[in-house]
C-alpha cells in the first residue's frame, strides 16, 4: 500500500522545476518527461512511468498528457481508483471531445460500473469509426445478456462489413438466444454462402429446422384437437337436441 501511495504522490524532483525556466523551457522539459513515460509504459515499467508522469505534472498541471499517461499506468497496475482520478483530470482539461473517455470507460468496465455506457457513448459520438470501441460496446451488451441491444450493435456492424462471417456467426447466436429463429436461419444461410465448409453452422441450421418442424407439428396437433373438440361439442348438441324433441 505504501509503495503504491509513494508512486502516486511522490514525483521525481531531479531539478528545481520552478526557478529560472521560461514557459517554453517548461514545455520542452514537460515533453521530455512525457516521452520517457511513454517509453516506460511500452516497456511495461508502470511504476517508474508514474514517477515520470508525476514530474511532468509538477512542471504544469494545465496539460492533459501526463494525467493520461499516469492513468494508463495505473490502469495497467489495476490501481483503478487512481486511474479514474487521472482520467478525470485529463477529461476536464480536454473537454467533451476528449479521447480519454474511452480510457475511463474501460476503468468503469473493469469495475463493472454502469457508467461505462455513458463514457463509451460520449466517446463514440465523437469518434464513431473506432472499431475497437464499437466492439467493446457490443461485447458489453452481449455479456449483460441484453440481446436486443447487442443484436442492434451487430446489425450496425454488418451494415459496414457485409462479408464478415464472424459477425454473422455472433449475431446468429444472439438471435437464437433471443428467440428470433427466422432471422437466425437467415444468418445461417448467409454464413454458408460465405463459408460453405462450415459444418458447425450447417449442423446448427439443420437442428433449428428440425426444432421448428417439431414445433409446427405440435401447433398443428393442438389446432386439430381444438377443431375435433369443437366438432364433438356441435355433434353432441345436435344429438341431444334431436333426442329432446
Amino acid at each position: 500500500m505504501y509503495k503504491r501511495i509513494l508512486c502516486i504522490v511522490f514525483p521525481l524532483l531531479a531539478f528545481n522545476c520552478g526557478d529560472g525556466l521560461t514557459y517554453e523551457q517548461k514545455l520542452n522539459e514537460y515533453q521530455s518527461y512525457i516521452n520517457i513515460t511513454d517509453s516506460l509504459i511500452n516497456a511495461n515499467n508502470y511504476e517508474e512511468a508514474i514517477k515520470y508522469a508525476n514530474t511532468a505534472i509538477s512542471l504544469t498541471d494545465t496539460l492533459s498528457p501526463a494525467f493520461t499517461k499516469k492513468g494508463i499506468a495505473c490502469y495497467e497496475l489495476n490501481w483503478l481508483e487512481f486511474a479514474e482520478e487521472n482520467f478525470d483530470e485529463a477529461i476536464e482539461i480536454e473537454g467533451e471531445a476528449s479521447k480519454v473517455y474511452k480510457r475511463r470507460a474501460l476503468v468503469h468496465l473493469k469495475n463493472n460500473d454502469s457508467d461505462f455506457l455513458d463514457d463509451i457513448n460520449i466517446y463514440l459520438l465523437n469518434y464513431p469509426e473506432d472499431e475497437e470501441a464499437l466492439e467493446i460496446r457490443r461485447d458489453y451488451y452481449e455479456n449483460k445478456e441484453d440481446y436486443d441491444e447487442a443484436i442492434f450493435e451487430y446489425d450496425f456492424a454488418i451494415e459496414k462489413y457485409r462479408d464478415s462471417t464472424e459477425l454473422y456467426i455472433k449475431r446468429s447466436s444472439l438471435l437464437y438466444l433471443n428467440g428470433d429463429y427466422e432471422r437466425a436461419l437467415e444468418d445461417y444461410e448467409k454464413i454458408l454462402v460465405l463459408d460453405a465448409s462450415n459444418t458447425e453452422i450447417y449442423n446448427k441450421k439443420n437442428d433449428l429446422l428440425a426444432e421448428l418442424h417439431k414445433k409446427n407439428d405440435l401447433i398443428i396437433f393442438i389446432i386439430l384437437l381444438f377443431v375435433c373438440y369443437g366438432v364433438y361439442v356441435l355433434i353432441s348438441y345436435f344429438i341431444f337436441k334431436t333426442i329432446s324433441s
